[in-house]
């Protein structure tokens, strides 16, 4: 069973410094964070995700993350899944993602891109037999 959300204040905040306090628990919808390495950048980002599921109750899927690496991408993913397991109060809870992105902004641009462009000009996913073949779905065009 999910612990509460002032369990979850409370957890997430402990032992952090004023400003990473600040950055976690920040009412901000977008924040950036710049700090020297080893200043803990990573774990602050990570808490603010498990606070933004916990105290916030935003919705996995509604979640953004990048970071400048892939390797401090998989880092992150991996605290972040962590804190989602502290948080959940129960080992065996589902602690995916669910949806998030988290990486680097160069692997999110693409693919935000191709998925608008199809939106854009009616294509549907490639699984679908009618459209195997790369054609356009001229039933979703305006006329």
């Amino acid at each position: 069973m999910p612990i509460q959300p002032e369990q979850a204040r409370e957890l997430l905040l402990n032992r952090l410094n004023d400003e990473q306090r600040r950055a976690v628990s920040s009412t901000d919808r977008r924040l950036i964070v710049i700090a020297g390495a080893g200043s803990g950048k990573t774990e602050v980002m990570a808490r603010r995700v498990a606070w933004w599921v916990a105290v916030d109750g935003v919705e996995r899927d509604q979640i953004v993350a990048f970071t400048f690496t892939e390797k401090a991408a998989e880092e992150l993913k991996f605290r972040i899944r962590s804190w989602l397991q502290t948080i959940s109060g129960d080992e065996n809870n589902d602690t995916s993602l669910g949806g998030m992105f988290i990486g680097t902004i160069h692997a999110s641009a693409p693919r935000r891109e191709v998925i608008t462009r199809q939106q854009q000009i009616g294509i549907i996913q490639v699984e679908d037999p009618d459209t195997a073949n790369g054609q356009r779905d001229k039933s979703q065009e305006d006329p």
